[in-house]
């Protein structure tokens, strides 16, 4: 049921968006306010229960964050607008390929270097136009405990243009929600969501500003891992707990003006 719930959800997305796209062609930041309300709205369809920590700020950042799972682009999504990075296969995935494409979405080839070449000049465009960019620099989805060694690209072009980076770090409470390998969707996507609910905590870093240290890449790996170290123990927190940590936290999910 929630797959098809997600399915008529993405489908009513498209069918605004090219409406939307005829008068206003080219319209990045209206497309991404819908992807924005779309991811929401999915997030809320697949009972996923986010917990939710730190600050998101005003500014535009490029977004780094672990990789556990295609859920974790709407996710991050329905937390800010933001122009993903995406692996190229899933541009041919039904529905949510084509959702992505609408959102301008990125695609890379990881195995070869002109793909990354041009992925980083792209990222580099959205940046320079005042939008927010993410990326999973691990490269891959893992079933952790921790993180693979980030891909240097994209911290390397924050470094040349100054582009703060804001680390996040994405644990579930079920380590069995990771999609790995050569996992199926539908049946990972079934066992998944077929339950009452996901539990999935989220935390938002200090952004990390190229004149503040001379290796983003190492600084933004080191507060990912650090942080996945006591999120990933927390994984079992009873849900009543969880609940209680999800309203105290209310206050703290608040956008951050950027200094004037």
């Amino acid at each position: 049921m929630r797959l098809i719930l997600l399915a008529l959800l993405t489908q009513g997305v498209m069918l605004a968006l090219r409406l939307r796209s005829r008068g206003r062609p080219g319209d990045l930041p209206g497309a991404l306010r819908f992807g924005h309300a779309w991811a929401r709205t999915a997030v809320r369809a697949l009972g996923v229960q986010v917990d939710r920590r730190g600050y998101i700020p005003a500014e535009r950042v490029l977004v780094v964050a672990n990789h556990r799972s295609y859920i974790d682009i709407p996710i991050l999504l329905s937390a800010m607008p933001c122009v993903f990075l995406a692996k190229r296969e899933v541009s041919e995935w039904p529905l949510f390929g084509t959702a992505a494409e609408l959102q301008s979405t990125v695609w890379v080839d990881r195995e070869c270097p002109e793909s990354r070449r041009q992925a980083v000049e792209r990222a580099e465009s959205v940046l320079a136009s005042g939008i927010s960019f993410a990326a999973f620099p691990e490269g891959t989805t893992t079933a952790g405990p921790g993180v693979r060694s980030f891909f240097p690209g994209l911290f390397k072009l924050a470094e040349r243009r100054g582009f703060p980076v804001l680390p996040v770090a994405v644990s579930y409470g079920d380590p069995s929600a990771a999609f790995v390998d050569d996992a199926d969707f539908l049946s990972h996507f079934l066992a998944c969501f077929g339950r009452r609910r996901m539990r999935v905590r989220v935390e938002f870093g200090p952004l990390i500003r190229p004149g503040d240290t001379v290796d983003t890449r190492a600084r933004a790996e080191s507060w990912i891992r650090t942080r996945l170290e006591s999120l990933d123990k927390a994984a079992l927190t009873p849900a009543h707990e969880l609940e209680q940590s999800e309203r105290r936290g209310i206050p703290l999910f608040r956008r951050r003006r950027a200094a004037a």
